[in-house]
């Protein structure tokens, strides 16, 4: 990476070091006593936020693992304000502790907030004369670029070489929109392609930034992902949804569940809310979908009336993961659960017609 360093990401999260609850004149003095207040009752507010949310989802809630990931929370976050802060401003604070917990003087709130605007100002002129080019490089690039080349937050499921060309292939499958339309890629593809830099393993890593530059036989891309960089040379890049074209009638979000049975091996989901057909008869909706050696592996009972939320949905191993948020209405908690399945099939229930 020329300007999207690792570097410059880890300048980037010091940026969050400045946010802070709450000002409170006790901080201007060290105080063992304010600071075990302070902690538990922070500890103890977390404690009972986790238990709220784990009553509306469904979640199991254990006091003691939740306790013990807030205190390596707040080890890390401690860590991070002595290691992060400047030492002007570090050594003006009475007690780190107190202020990895989000409470400083205004004084230091003040300091903070100048300190920031100086960071973020730097941050954004190291990287401007990148942007720069991307912009004038953008009218240049091949339609596709200019659609797919987003994959910021993406996770790498697969990386590998095929003869002269190596593949990424991404986690998430929601390419296509209600229309059928391809709004996003999940593979890309790399012809004639020449490694230049890999310092790790990318498989299971978060694609974060990217630099793509346009040489004299194609393409140099760096990439950023969370636990490695990748450079390489390639003299095309394709990009190819995977994802079966059927996966379009998978729109329920804010849609009602009117019957969640088992079939055998499979889950059998029916909607009660949902208009198949448009103005002219054609068919443009499912509302029954059957999905195929089903099994449940994160949630409780799905009721009959609870709303689809939202989903996502990702390759597995034998086929498909799909996680669905879910609303009952009845006993005012929300439900996330999980199933992996082998292939789904979609109905218009008017008529019985498959669709594909």
């Amino acid at each position: 990476m020329k300007y999207f360093t690792r570097e410059w990401y880890n300048d980037c999260q010091l940026t969050s070091l400045s946010c802070v609850k709450t000002t409170d004149s006790r901080a201007e003095e060290f105080s063992e006593a304010y600071f075990e207040e302070l902690y538990a009752g922070e500890l103890n507010a977390h404690i009972r936020l986790m238990e709220e949310v784990s009553q509306l989802t469904g979640a199991e809630f254990d006091q003691s693992t939740v306790k013990r990931n807030y205190e390596n929370g707040y080890r890390n976050k401690l860590e991070a304000c002595k290691n992060g802060l400047p030492e002007e401003i570090l050594s003006d604070i009475a007690d780190v502790r107190v202020f990895a917990l989000g409470v400083c003087t205004e004084q230091i709130k003040s300091r903070l907030k100048a300190w920031r605007y100086e960071l973020e100002k730097k941050l954004d002129a190291s990287v401007a004369p990148y942007l720069e080019y991307a912009k004038k490089l953008y009218n240049e690039l091949p339609v596709d670029f200019r659609k797919y080349m987003n994959f910021h937050d993406e996770y790498v499921k697969q990386f590998y070489c095929d003869g002269d060309s190596a593949v990424i292939e991404f986690e998430d499958l929601n390419c296509i929109d209600a229309t059928g339309e391809i709004i996003r890629t999940d593979m890309l593809i790399f012809e004639n392609v020449e490694i230049i830099e890999q310092d790790n393993d990318i498989v299971g890593a978060v694609w974060l930034y990217d630099e793509l530059y346009k040489t004299a036989d194609g393409y140099e891309l760096h990439v950023f992902l969370s636990d490695a960089y990748l450079t390489l040379l390639c003299t095309d890049i394709r990009f190819v949804c995977t994802a079966p074209r059927k996966l379009r009638y998978l729109h329920f979000d804010n849609t009602h569940i009117s019957s969640f049975l088992t079939d055998g091996d499979d889950i059998i989901i029916e909607f009660s809310d949902v208009a198949c057909r448009d103005e002219l008869g054609a068919i443009v909706r499912a509302d029954k979908i059957a999905l195929k050696n089903a099994n449940i592996t994160k949630g409780c009972e799905v009721s009959a009336g609870a709303l689809w939320e939202s989903h996502g949905i990702c390759r597995s191993v034998d086929g498909y993961e799909l996680s669905v948020l879910l609303y009952d209405k009845d006993t005012d908690k929300y439900n996330n659960i999980a199933v992996v399945f082998s292939d789904v099939d979609f109905f218009c229930s008017d008529g019985n017609v498959i669709l594909i």
